[in-house]
């Protein structure tokens, strides 16, 4: 897989649930086969941490197109040292399958949305979001 060199690995993505962080780590770190330590969870492709969001907003989470930017979550998810681009794609892509599939509404923002399923679950033409609310 060709990888342009000013690609930023950084990925930021945002989960709207309102189960508890405890739970949602947990499902975090079960979906990846990762350990968990606190609020982190590692596999031999990435590291995350789950965070709660500031910009959290009950109402302005509803809006479109851009209320997943007032999520309850987000995960800081950045590739281990080393490791093959296509395998820290893939990791990505099955958790955010695992979200998607389990009710919660994920989005990623990253400079390789393209290679995720769903684009990342955003459509920036439209500003639709690509995953349903339950």
């Amino acid at each position: 897989m060709m990888v342009p060199d000013d690609v930023d690995f950084f990925c930021k993505l945002f989960i709207d649930t309102d189960h508890d962080r405890e739970k949602v780590i947990s499902f975090v770190s079960e979906s990846i086969a990762g350990r968990m330590e606190g609020w982190c969870v590692s596999n031999p492709y990435c590291s995350l941490y789950l965070v709660k969001n500031d910009d959290f907003h009950v109402a302005k989470r509803l809006q479109r197109p851009d209320g997943f930017l007032f999520s309850r979550y987000y995960l800081e998810i950045e590739p281990n040292e080393g490791i093959e681009p296509s395998l820290y794609y893939s990791c990505v892509s099955e958790l955010l399958t695992h979200l998607w599939s389990s009710g919660y509404p994920a989005i990623a923002a990253c400079d390789f949305e393209e290679m995720l399923p769903r684009q990342g679950g955003y459509n920036r033409l439209s500003g639709e979001e690509l995953m349903k609310r339950d």
